[in-house]
């Protein structure tokens, strides 16, 4: 949890800054004082070796002797408190900020602020027959409705946005863990405290993290996919937040192009599928009997040879040529998908054959794995607890096509924007429990009067 740390700007405890002095300096004294009692045990032992040797000046030895053990003593216990008292002290910062994996280390009455991991889902779900028929949503854009730029563009920066989040269920599901953390009767403590004004009502900092994307996709426009990968890389950079990337029902073509493009790239079981890397295209053409029957004559003007050629014709044959500069464009298309998986998985990371691993198959999650083409098979909730604790709080975004519907954007920030401090919101908070942020103001609906 060192980055998020760093992500909320800790500042560390002047108490804790002086017991790492205290244990410094107690860590030298024992040191001296230990050096001092081998010197007089080998004095010690000199003096039982001489039969000759002074008693008056043995005993003074073993009296130094019995001091210096003493005093090691009462040091080693000493230094003993002030490294238990130093890890008590790790656990809060500066502000009474404390990480919520470590509110059963502390006591709750220290703690002003609790600080809440949080990993939201972005899913891009699809399906084979819509993929590829289109919708309403989808041809809106005259393109795939599952993979479209337009569609994902504002989905993605509010996924990324630090501060624009489900606040109600983050609440929710924030006082709930502190509550299972900590005891009933130290939270009641705690409350009737903030009762009487001593402390502050206990702030729930939601902080994200980590962004996951799930993608359930058979592909579509490789200009989609590429807008929306790089949309994702470059708001992960902006705010600095990492994504890891997902499949349930499996990542094909377009969909692998996005899903090797995370931080970590995860099918969720041994069943499910990814890979297809590979470019397809295809178009009907009128048989020259149909071209007949058709009772259609077409006249095309154009001025440059290549500025419509018979690829994009059905009522003439396809020439040769035509066909090979297509075949070409593909093939074009091919390797700068190779070279995008390459970059993206990293060289050092993809093994075996090119030939086996780029043909335009799919591969089970096993095969992908020893390919490295993925990082292993899990799914988002083991993920999370794994890599951010059993505390950290994940959900799904709510997407809404916004070609259909593009006042769901202002809804949506609105409902964030009222989630961080207005009256609805509050009044759903539990009494001793308050919510810290603030929403940035390009994302705050401007509210008119009537």
């Amino acid at each position: 949890m060192e980055n998020l740390l760093e992500m909320s700007q800790w500042v560390d405890n002047p108490d804790y800054l002086d017991a790492l002095e205290s244990i410094k300096y107690l860590e030298g004294v024992i040191t001296e004082r230990q050096v001092s009692l081998n010197a007089i045990n080998e004095e010690l032992d000199k003096a039982a070796s001489i039969k000759s040797y002074p008693k008056s000046a043995k005993l003074m030895i073993e009296q130094s002797k019995s001091t210096l053990e003493v005093q090691l003593q009462n040091l080693a216990q000493t230094l003993e408190e002030q490294k238990n008292q130093a890890e008590y002290l790790s656990f809060i910062d500066a502000n009474g900020l404390v990480l919520v994996e470590n509110l059963n280390k502390v006591d709750i009455r220290d703690v002003s602020r609790v600080l809440l991991p949080i990993i939201p889902t972005l899913p891009m779900r699809g399906d084979l027959e819509s993929e590829f028929s289109g919708t309403l949503e989808g041809s809106a854009y005259g393109g795939s409705p599952f993979l479209n730029i337009q569609k994902y563009a504002p989905l993605i920066e509010e996924v990324f946005h630090p501060t624009v989040m489900d606040y109600e269920h983050i609440t929710a599901v924030g006082v709930e863990l502190i509550e299972k953390i900590v005891p009933v009767e130290a939270m009641k403590e705690r409350n009737e405290l903030v009762k009487k004004g001593e402390l502050e009502a206990l702030s729930i900092i939601p902080k994200k993290v980590a962004v996951n994307v799930l993608i359930d996709s058979v592909g579509g426009s490789p200009t989609e996919a590429y807008n929306i990968a790089m949309k994702l890389k470059r708001e992960s950079k902006k705010q600095k937040i990492p994504f890891n990337t997902f499949t349930n029902n499996g990542a094909f073509s377009g969909g692998m192009f996005i899903l090797c493009t995370g931080e970590n790239s995860f099918v969720s079981s041994p069943f499910t599928e990814a890979g297809s890397i590979g470019i397809v295209s295809g178009y009907v053409q009128l048989t020259e009997r149909g071209r007949e029957k058709a009772y259609v004559r077409e006249f095309i003007l154009k001025s440059g040879d290549k500025k419509r050629t018979t690829m994009h014709d059905s009522h003439v044959e396809t020439t040769e040529k035509d066909l090979q500069e297509y075949q070409r464009k593909l093939d074009e298309a091919h390797e700068l998908f190779k070279d995008f998986v390459r970059e993206n998985r990293g060289e050092d990371t993809l093994k075996g054959d090119e030939s086996e691993m780029f043909h335009g198959g799919s591969f089970t999650a096993k095969e992908a794995l020893g390919l490295g083409l993925i990082d292993g098979v899990c799914n988002i909730e083991d993920f999370v607890e794994e890599s951010f604790g059993e505390y950290a709080v994940t959900y799904e975004m709510s997407v809404t096509d916004f070609a259909v519907d593009p006042s769901e954007v202002l809804r949506r920030l609105s409902r964030s924007e009222a989630s961080a401090g207005h009256e609805g919101f509050a009044s759903s908070v539990p009494k001793g429990f308050k919510i810290e942020m603030r929403m940035p103001e390009r994302f705050q609906p401007k509210l008119t009067k009537k």
